[in-house]
């Protein structure tokens, strides 16, 4: 087993004694077997162990709690290249009609002016960039390339935040007052921007890709988006005082810090990148219930609320895992994209 792997699981231990001496979230005792198991498994034996899933895989459905995921979903992704097609493109989808004058698309809001959401901006400049690099027509380009401008003039010239201009109440914390800033809207931000510079070589767009990294970098007492997941830098899709650890937003942050990294050779980006995999490393086990993924983990910090998951928010952290699974040979992120497709494929 790889040394980074046995100090993760080893740090994992002492975790599980400051969380439950605080009074927080205590690990179930199937998920203490597993990480027992690893911590004493050598690689190959991790290897067996990753086979004998497959096997036992009806019988640990059947001994699980029921989650509804509708229809089979297909969450295979290709290889991932960082230049190319973003990880959940999965077809080409014609552009929309929402969009002002200058193509950026925005939300309509009953009652209210129309608000642009960087995130939202994001994810379609990364899908029309995925429809050019399937298809190869410069219309899907040119509409990728209006979010990209949109992007860049939103971003704050000090701070490098995009602001995100409406209010959002999460429960049991204090609300998110516009403009409020996402790891996840930065992230995606890196991934658009950042291929953008490796497609066009204009440096316009790596320099807006390093501003909208510097959030990554600031703690969310200071105005960034980095809370701590003990003593841990956590990537906050959700900056609020009380943490919420929310795991989509955390691998949002972590694939696009990768992609400028690769895209365009930045060392902070490479620092950041690897920081991110040793909390994940650390983090994944907390978010385990039985197979299925919780959705954040605000639970553990005393709150009234209740273990979340969200079928939809599942299968996307199925597809992010694999990415990151690609990108880094470690048995910790094998083993819970197995534990976790089981439940999203069903029986094989």
């Amino acid at each position: 087993m790889k040394k980074a792997t046995a100090v993760a699981l080893l740090s994992l231990a002492a975790v599980n004694v400051a969380a439950i001496g605080a009074g927080g979230y205590v690990l179930n005792s199937k998920m203490n077997r597993q990480h027992e198991a690893l911590m004493e498994t050598n690689a190959d034996e991790v290897a067996l162990l990753q086979k004998r899933l497959s096997v036992v895989a009806t019988q640990k459905i059947a001994a699980m709690p029921f989650y509804d995921f509708g229809e089979r979903v297909n969450v295979d992704i290709t290889k991932y290249d960082p230049a190319g097609k973003y990880f959940d493109w999965s077809a080409v989808v014609e552009m929309v009609t929402d969009v002002d004058q200058d193509g950026v698309i925005f939300t309509a809001q009953r009652g209210s002016a129309n608000r642009y959401d960087p995130i939202q901006i994001c994810q379609y400049g990364l899908e029309q960039f995925s429809n050019y690099v399937e298809t190869g027509d410069a219309k899907f380009l040119a509409e990728a390339r209006h979010q990209a401008d949109y992007i860049i003039s939103a971003i704050d010239q000090a701070t490098g935040l995009l602001p995100i201009p409406f209010d959002y109440q999460l429960p049991d914390v204090e609300p998110l007052k516009a403009p409020w800033a996402s790891a996840t809207a930065q992230a995606q931000a890196l991934s658009l921007l950042s291929r953008f510079y490796k497609e066009t070589g204009e440096t316009v767009f790596l320099d807006a890709a390093k501003l909208a990294m510097k959030p990554l970098t600031v703690k969310v007492a200071s105005g960034g988006v980095v809370g701590e997941f003990f003593e841990q830098p956590f990537f906050e899709e959700y900056p609020t005082k009380i943490p919420s650890h929310a795991l989509n937003g955390m691998m949002y942050a972590i694939i696009g810090l990768y992609d400028l990294w690769q895209n365009a050779a930045d060392n902070s980006a490479q620092e950041l990148y690897q920081q991110g995999i040793q909390t994940l490393l650390m983090a994944l086990p907390y978010y385990d219930a039985n197979g299925v993924s919780f959705f954040w983990l605000i639970h553990i910090y005393g709150t009234s609320l209740p273990n979340y998951y969200d079928p939809a928010s599942h299968v996307m952290h199925v597809k992010q895992l694999q990415v990151i699974a690609q990108l880094e040979s470690d048995p910790v992120f094998d083993y819970y994209l197995d534990q976790w497709t089981i439940y999203v494929n069903g029986e094989e």
